[in-house]
């Protein structure tokens, strides 16, 4: 085939095409002038749709986890690391070890059951009934009631996510 007739045959096809392929462009229905949202993280999702369960509430109970609203006017005190809130309604005992730490032990005395005469000093609780004083770490635990002198309180896992503190059992 000569050069001429190639061109007059190969050059009209490939400017229709041209033209095909811009009208295909310009169909496309992205705006990329308009953002696209962004997903909302797991933790996030599970963090406001517990919230909304809680309300005005200072905790909920779901299966085998408490969660509680830190955010609620009873655990202000626990804004402050080292401090540690007894909350007789939950049988807890809460302890702030850092910003983004919280930790949770059984209020109950492990010498006679005590649950209300708590004190805390030097990573320590003193039961003041009688003047027994209980670790916070793990291992060594002594249980409530069984007339134990000394040891670590029973301690639960916990996590917390902003203001929300998961406090697991079992």
């Amino acid at each position: 085939m000569n050069r001429k007739k190639f061109l007059q045959t190969a050059c009209p096809l490939i400017g229709l095409g041209a033209v095909d392929l811009s009208f295909i462009v310009s169909c496309t229905k992205e705006n990329p002038t308009e953002p696209v949202p962004e997903a909302i993280p797991v933790e996030e999702q599970e963090y406001l749709t517990i919230m909304e369960q809680i309300g005005t509430q200072s905790g909920i109970e779901i299966d085998d986890s408490l969660y509680l609203n830190l955010s609620h006017s009873k655990y202000e005190p626990l804004e402050n690391v080292d401090a540690f809130i007894n909350d007789l309604e939950e049988r807890l005992l809460l302890l702030r070890k850092a910003v983004d730490t919280v930790l949770a032990f059984d209020n109950c005395c492990p010498h006679r059951g005590t649950r209300n005469q708590w004190t805390y000093n030097n990573n320590r609780f003193k039961c003041n009934n009688h003047g027994n004083s209980f670790g916070t770490s793990t291992g060594s635990t002594a249980f409530c009631n069984s007339n134990s002198n000394g040891g670590n309180l029973l301690q639960y896992g916990t996590a917390l996510y902003k203001d929300l503190l998961k406090i697991t059992f079992g």
